[in-house]
């Protein structure tokens, strides 16, 4: 009775073989036998013979004899060099497999010494054996294999022959590394994995998040916080390892490197500590870190990158770019709502130009250091407005006094030099705390902002790295506007008309005729440049009644991001409660304007975001209010990238599910499902994506744009779908040639697959 056992081991192997009891031909005639046998079964199955193979050869001799010195059957041995088929291979010498196979054999009692005859029928019965057990023929016919190697020994107590072959194939050694061992990296167990339940779409994005620049290794992560939850450990890290295009070729196996840990040229593990300590990204939310560089020797390679991601000192995940399609959606058309004044109209004659005269004060004095000349300023005046202040530095009793004499000393030189009349001439006279708090807010002086005024004339030297000066100079300004008024023709154009009764109608405080010429000049997209002048832009941007219309104008602007509009917006918020419904909708639509575009930046630097209005401000305006849904969809869009900025995901989510529900349910062609998984993908929800389109694929009806976004989604988030529904994915998309080997090519690694590597050689090799 003829007892076998089998070994299949994806490790390396290597070979050895001698026996004193048969004789020389025997041996080699029982060898070329049994594996002339073996290799008369691969060539029925059209693969390739096994070749001879000197450390095979020596493993298997080494594993036979101690099987007929011990009377056993198995494959482990006692000696720790030699302990399993790997040991033996190892120490002799075959360190450069990658993948091993061992088959060993007990034949019945045999009669020494052995006929020709009687070895082939041994031959024979061996083969046999092992063609019949599924294990040994698994090892037997495997396509991976392409060496195997022979040896027997006797053991003379029960006169039985051991046999063992061992079956192996050579693995690649990337050139160039930096390391002989991989930098101690060991293989954690694959269950590692589920430490990252709960955010591991975000975990697979990280193959995506490493870039090569200028021979530079670069990870870019958008979200600081979710860095941290993934790198929780001083013993969490990464490693980059540079997969080299050539390494991945039709025509020939994969050049992967044999070591279990990496695949092409492993650069140095950096560990968490060391990566936050590089972290260059300007965000206070982001994490931009240079990973290493590429070696001299590769860098005119067409590399990519793939990232080790070790978890507890092992490599746990290993991941690479897939490219994807993703994008944001753009505001949508909101128009906003005019107050036209019934019963109201234009009129031929008003304020048709504005004069204004700066007066340069020396610091602590009231009078100035020269006059402005006004012999040539003209006749006609309608009404002069007197601006003075003080910057909130110093004593407020003394700015106070300051700034109300330079009003005076102004208005007495006006009155002197035009012989006007007391009662054309206004004063508007203060410390400038409107602006101060501006400055505040985009210099993130927290801290400050949260002090009473008294408080912050003590406290605002505790921060010296603010060039103060130069920013309360901007906060003094002394000046006077002269504004003078004529009757207009009849042939005036309209909108120098709405112009006229808009400056005449602010100076006398007329809001109906205000509303009336802003609703000509948004009907006519003219955005009148003197409303950023004093004082038309302080009337406008301080009076509630005019705030719709005024709110509408700035929407017209073609860079609305201004410091004038965001004061305007800033000053409006503050006082909602006297806004009606369409004005608060205005505002709303303006903000978005403002704000959307800004906060596209992907590192968008903490002071330039300080320099956005919150969205907890905003929504206290739209509390127990309806607004149209465009409004707020756009609110949502500007607040998704908002939240996005500062990593608040729970508020992410709430924008996200009001923006996917609106487009959603606006979903009528293709494109439109397009669009909508885009954004999904954007957000690193390719679950949704995969949960939206797998339908319409098993449907058919996915067109060209679809497909290939559902096939990317698909090989990157492994999770969301089986390896059988992928493929059949990736060989619709293989329809379209062009796109498809495109694709496969720049997301090369993605043919590590036989499968996926067999279909795009087929299509885009021939």
């Amino acid at each position: 009775m003829i007892r076998i056992i089998f070994l299949f081991l994806a490790i390396l192997l290597l070979n050895n073989t001698g026996n004193a009891q048969l004789s020389a031909d025997n041996y080699w005639q029982l060898k070329s036998e049994l594996a002339g046998l073996i290799n008369k079964l691969r060539t029925e199955k059209k693969l390739k013979s096994l070749a001879f193979d000197h450390s095979l050869e020596q493993a298997a001799v080494i594993h036979s004899e101690f099987m007929a010195l011990n009377h056993v059957l198995k494959h482990e041995e006692i000696d720790p060099k030699k302990l399993s088929p790997k040991a033996r291979v190892n120490f002799c010498g075959g360190t450069d497999f990658e993948m091993v196979g061992e088959n060993v054999i007990q034949s019945t009692p045999q009669t020494f010494p052995m006929t020709k005859e009687t070895i082939s029928v041994l031959a024979k019965e061996l083969y046999e054996a092992w063609r019949k057990s599924p294990g040994h023929y698994a090892n037997m016919i495997n396509k991976n294999y392409e060496l195997g190697d022979l040896a027997f020994a006797v053991d003379n107590t029960n006169n039985v022959i051991y046999a063992t072959h061992v079956f192996g194939r050579k693995g690649t050694v990337v050139p160039n590394q930096l390391s002989k061992n991989g930098f101690g990296l060991k293989l954690a167990d694959p269950k590692c994995a589920d430490k990252f339940e709960g955010y591991i779409n975000l975990v697979y994005n990280l193959g995506n998040d490493v870039s090569l620049r200028d021979g530079e290794v670069w990870l870019e992560v958008s979200d600081k916080a979710t860095f941290n939850t993934i790198f929780s450990s001083p013993k969490d890290g990464l490693a980059i390892d540079l997969i080299d295009r050539e390494q991945i070729r039709c025509g020939k196996e994969n050049q992967l490197d044999m070591s279990p840990v990496y695949d092409g040229v492993l650069l140095r593990p950096i560990f968490r500590d060391e990566l936050k300590k590089g972290n260059q990204a300007e965000s206070d939310y982001r994490f931009v870190v240079k990973l290493g560089d590429v070696p001299a020797e590769i860098q005119n390679r067409k590399l990519k990158p793939s990232v080790l991601l070790i978890k507890d000192g092992e490599v746990c995940m290993y991941l690479f770019e897939v490219c994807q399609e993703r994008d944001q959606y753009k505001l949508v058309s909101a128009t906003p709502k005019l107050m036209d004044p019934p019963n109201t109209a234009l009129v031929p004659h008003g304020i048709v130009k504005s004069v204004t005269l700066d007066y340069d004060f020396a610091p602590r004095d009231s009078v100035p250091k020269t006059y402005p000349d006004l012999s040539s300023v003209g006749k006609n005046v309608h009404s002069v407005y007197i601006q003075s202040y003080s910057s909130v530095d110093g004593d407020s009793l003394s700015n106070a006094y300051y700034h109300y004499m330079r009003a005076k000393k102004i208005k007495e030189h006006i009155k002197l030099k035009l012989h006007l009349n007391e009662s054309l001439i206004q004063m508007d006279y203060q410390e400038n705390w409107e602006l101060m708090d501006y400055q505040m807010r985009y210099y993130l002086l927290d801290d400050l902002l949260a002090m009473k005024h008294k408080d912050i004339r003590l406290k605002y030297k505790d921060h010296p790295e603010i060039a103060w000066q130069k920013l309360f100079s901007k906060q003094r300004r002394s000046c006077a506007t002269i504004n003078f008024e004529a009757d207009l023709p009849s042939n005036t154009p309209l909108n120098v008309l709405a112009e006229t009764n808009l400056r005449t109608a602010l100076i006398n405080k007329d809001w109906n005729l205000a509303n009336k010429a802003m609703t000509v000049l948004y009907k006519n997209g003219k955005v009148p440049a003197f409303m950023f002048e004093i004082p038309f832009y302080d009337l406008l941007k301080d009076t509630p009644e005019l705030t719709q219309n005024v709110a509408a104008l700035f929407t017209l602007l073609p860079e609305p991001d201004r410091q004038e509009v965001n004061l305007f917006l800033m000053a409006c918020l503050t006082r909602t409660s006297t806004l009606t419904n369409d004005a608060r909708e205005n505002l709303l639509i303006l903000y978005s304007l403002i704000s959307f575009e800004k906060l596209k930046v992907w590192d968008l630097p903490a002071q330039q975001l300080a320099k956005i209005i919150e969205p907890k401000k905003v929504l206290a305006m739209t509390q127990n209010r309806t607004f149209s849904p465009e409004a707020m969809v756009n609110m949502h869009l500007t607040f998704i990238n908002y939240f996005g900025q500062i990593n608040d995901s729970k508020n992410i989510s709430k924008s996200f599910d009001y923006i996917a529900d609106y487009f959603g349910k606006k979903v009528l062609s293709m494109e439109d499902n397009a669009q909508l998984v885009r954004f999904f993908n954007y957000w690193s929800m390719y679950h949704l994506t995969i949960n939206r389109l797998k339908p319409l694929f098993l449907e058919k009806k996915l067109n060209k744009e679809a497909l290939f976004i559902l096939a990317q989604a698909c090989t990157l988030y492994q999770k969301g779908s089986d390896a059988a529904f992928t493929f059949e994915v990736m060989k619709a998309a293989a329809v379209y040639k062009k796109e498809f080997c495109g694709w496969l090519n720049a997301s090369f690694q993605l043919q590590r697959e036989d499968e996926i590597k067999k279909l795009y050689c087929k299509i885009c090799d021939s």
